[in-house]
């Protein structure tokens, strides 16, 4: 049997025979280009990403171009929060092949690395390339974080008429008509995006803000039931332990509000990464970049008033939005 026979295999659905059939491959070492992508996308199909990772990088080995090798090594690292590396194998999948995946796929990374303009380029990109409902959706809730909230609401009602059940675009619908003030339609949007999706926790988080849980047992009820759910991973865990937490506070039960949102601040602070070496590493790069000879240089540059503007906020309330539209002025 030779590589195509087991590549029909893999198409089939039958990725055990596929897989004993490659391993054979390279056991005789009948090595042939995506070989090694081919048993990698087996490997990550069936939650053997570590392993995939080696074989993806195999196939590199060989062939340096090979796209399929290099979209998933971006999938992984995208997975593992290793965005910077990720942003890298996608570039480098891109130069070779444009393909609407890799263009949202770095849509995603570059939004998590908060370049949030080149994010909204990737996926206006990728919707040119085929109509996206997840991209819009992305561009829209950018927008909205951005304050444009027009241009917002225009790309979550474009990703909508693509998914009329899209309960992401619905949650972020109903932000925006929070920022709007129209609540009454905020409350209809979040209601819909859980009918849509009854374990969307963002859309549960977002509508308490509009409800008093002192009287709405039904409400509160929904909350306690999806809180025995297995469905829910730990970021939708995060935002019902929140939304727990508001509730009880609501019907006067200080003790156990607390409690939950004990667990939901755990469970959001375990997903930041804080190292005081990488910050003491930061604060000594910039003294050594901007030194005498520097400073001499440019000093009759931009102002004359050398007292320092100090940027200070809570974490995603806007500082680094600040920074820039301050950083734009002469």
């Amino acid at each position: 049997m030779n590589f195509e026979y087991y590549l029909k295999l893999q198409k089939s659905g039958n990725l055990i025979s596929a897989e004993k059939g490659y391993k054979l491959l390279i056991k005789q070492n009948n090595i042939v280009n995506n070989l090694f992508a081919s048993l990698g996308l087996i490997y990550l199909k069936t939650n053997r990403a570590k392993t995939a990772l080696k074989f993806f990088n195999k196939e590199l080995k060989i062939n340096p171009l090979n796209t399929v090798a290099l979209n998933n090594l971006g999938v992984i690292n995208l997975d593992l929060k290793n965005y910077r590396i990720a942003k890298n194998y996608f570039l480098k999948a891109l130069k070779i092949s444009s393909n609407a995946k890799t263009l949202y796929f770095l849509g995603l990374i570059l939004t998590e690395l908060e370049d949030f303009d080149k994010a909204i380029e990737f996926y206006n990109k990728s919707i040119l390339m085929k109509k996206n409902a997840d991209a819009l959706c992305n561009i829209g809730y950018l927008y909205y974080f951005l304050g444009s909230l027009d241009k917002a609401k225009k790309n979550i009602l474009d990703a909508i008429k693509i998914n009329p059940k899209h309960d992401a675009a619905y949650n972020n619908l109903g932000l925006i008509n929070m920022a709007y003030g129209n609540f009454i339609d905020a409350k209809q949007n979040f209601s819909y995006a859980i009918k849509c999706n009854p374990i969307n926790t963002k859309a549960y988080f977002n509508i308490s803000k509009l409800l008093n849980y002192k009287d709405d047992n039904q409400q509160f009820k929904k909350l306690l039931i999806l809180s025995k759910s297995a469905k829910l991973n730990e970021e939708k865990k995060e935002f019902l332990y929140f939304t727990l937490g508001k509730a009880l506070s609501d019907k006067g039960d200080h003790k156990k509000s607390f409690y939950y949102y004990k667990k939901a601040n755990f469970l959001k602070r375990s997903t930041i990464k804080y190292s005081s070496k990488n910050n003491i590493d930061l604060f000594n790069n910039i003294k050594r970049t901007f030194n005498k000879f520097v400073n001499n240089k440019f000093k009759n540059c931009g102002a004359k008033d050398m007292s320092p503007i100090f940027i200070v906020g809570m974490p995603r309330s806007g500082t680094s939005l600040i920074e820039q539209v301050l950083a734009s002025h002469s």
